[in-house]
């Protein structure tokens, strides 16, 4: 495979490589399943309610199909649900009850249905919210990468698709040479814009498949899913390539040592594949450096 067939990533914060938790919003099919879960108990609780009249309300029983809709599957699932239920409270409602005037029995239904419309914003804005916590929680704040612990997570789970399909992978470990220099001699701010220029290079060369993290310091690692040696290698080569000119574009005086290890065999968890990568890494370092040591 030649270096023009590799696509390269388009997003621009690496926010999306952020591994998801089961309490995301679902999709596909269990949305289905929790529509029709939600509004069968919709229907149900007003059955109930008109079978025992007036006289006995049901209405906070109605907010927690409307609940589960709005939590599980969205926004707009709870608002649908809200209009649903309030329409079968209204309908219970008029069956049973003589109104003096329509009108009150319109202002009734109004009412429990802003209630119902209310309680799933504010469920809905709260799941929002603490989605947005939960995805800065696992973003390196300097980079925008998944942090350490983000990566250790997504991996792991890519590594057991990737065992299911029998493909390879490999893994990329690379740092800075010369990063601690930057920060001494330029200063920690031109330091960090190193770190978001190495961060930017990796991202925009990658494929939308791999996935890209900083681990701490000025290290980083590339997870590189369906990448047998002649894929990885390419990658590498762009890497290298885009990380030299951004340190070219930007004065800084850094070299890079990139670590790769390809598996035909999926390990039994990704400590082993960065382990494997960091060691290689150190290889290359010390193989460099006996080489400037030894005499002209």
């Amino acid at each position: 495979m030649s270096d023009d067939e590799i696509i390269t990533r388009s997003d621009a914060t690496g926010a999306s490589l952020v591994p998801s938790s089961g309490r995301n919003p679902i999709e596909g099919w269990r949305v289905v399943l929790y529509y029709a879960f939600g509004m069968l108990a919709i229907a149900t609780i007003g059955e109930v309610d008109d079978w025992t009249g007036p006289h006995l309300s049901l209405s906070l029983f109605y907010l927690v199909p409307i609940s589960a809709l709005a939590w599980r599957v969205g926004r707009t699932a709870g608002l649908s649900a809200s209009v649903v239920a309030a329409t079968a409270w209204y309908l219970a409602d008029v069956a049973d009850r003589v109104y003096p005037n329509g009108f009150y029995a319109l202002w009734n239904g109004g009412v429990r249905l802003g209630v119902f419309l209310v309680v799933t914003v504010l469920l809905a804005n709260l799941r929002e919210a603490l989605e947005r916590e939960r995805q800065l929680a696992a973003l390196d704040p300097l980079t925008a990468l998944p942090n350490r612990r983000a990566f250790f997570e997504a991996a792991q789970e890519r590594l057991k698709s990737v065992r299911k399909q029998k493909l390879p992978i490999a893994i990329a470990f690379l740092d800075i040479d010369g990063f601690k220099g930057v920060n001494d001699h330029q200063g920690h701010a031109s330091g960090d814009e190193l770190l978001k220029e190495v961060a930017h290079s990796l991202r925009r060369v990658t494929r939308t498949r791999d996935l890209v993290a900083r681990l701490g310091g000025d290290e980083f690692v590339v997870l590189l899913t369906e990448a047998d040696a002649e894929v990885t290698d390419a990658l590498i080569r762009r890497m290298d390539e885009a990380l030299i000119e951004g340190a070219r574009r930007g004065g800084w005086p850094v070299s890079f040592s990139i670590g790769r290890v390809v598996f035909d065999e999926v390990p039994a968890d990704i400590d082993a594949m960065v382990h494997a990568a960091d060691a290689q890494m150190y290889g290359l370092k010390r193989q460099r450096a006996a080489l400037r040591s030894q005499p002209d």
